[in-house]
């Protein structure tokens, strides 16, 4: 038998001041390391694992190839509303702006992938899921343009925005990640919230 894993707990400041110091040593402003800091602890202590203080050996990764810049700061190149313009575009036809949108992504990705040379980790087992993922994202924006012609723009809308409790329920079931009851009840009153909605 190999040697057993033993786990430790520690104390929450002790984890933020870690994970802080961490992304200080990365080149990151002392303001912006306490922030991610503080997402990934909270992330940790509402039991989403994948997406805690783990994710530190990825950000680590990704400043000593060159892929994040810790000092970078974003900015707004363009701010029309998305939807409006996929339901402007959608009224034509829904079909041809949603392949305009994911034809343009996927140029620019071809440039991304000349310009660093690599996949991002990626390896050829992973097309295959990649490809459903891409497939289902169209499909989902398709039925979002057709919807946005079919009826209210702002129902349409509120309805896709419920995509997050599909995604909590399959972190639940794909990687057992764990729900707390008041996040059970978020869900609840989301759904309830759109129905009211819907029925307004």
């Amino acid at each position: 038998m190999g040697d057993q894993v033993q786990m430790q707990n520690v104390e929450r400041d002790e984890m933020l001041a870690l994970s802080s110091q961490i992304l200080r040593d990365l080149g990151t402003p002392p303001d912006d390391a306490l922030s991610v800091a503080d997402s990934l602890v909270q992330a940790q202590e509402a039991g989403h694992a994948s997406h805690g203080v783990i994710r530190l050996i990825e950000y680590t990764s990704f400043v000593e190839r060159g892929w994040v810049i810790p000092t970078g700061q974003p900015t707004i190149v363009s701010d029309r509303g998305a939807v409006a313009l996929i339901a402007q575009g959608s009224s034509s036809s829904a079909i041809m702006t949603m392949t305009t949108m994911r034809l343009t992504t996927f140029i620019v990705s071809l440039f991304l992938l000349a310009k660093y040379r690599t996949l991002g980790g990626l390896s050829k087992k992973n097309i295959p899921i990649l490809i459903v993922i891409g497939a289902a994202d169209f499909i989902a924006n398709l039925f979002l343009g057709v919807a946005t012609t079919k009826g209210l723009v702002s129902l349409a809308v509120v309805l896709g925005s419920l995509y997050p409790i599909v995604t909590a329920l399959l972190a639940f079931k794909l990687l057992q990640e764990r729900l707390h009851k008041v996040q059970y009840v978020g869900i609840a009153f989301a759904i309830t919230g759109v129905a009211f909605i819907a029925a307004g």
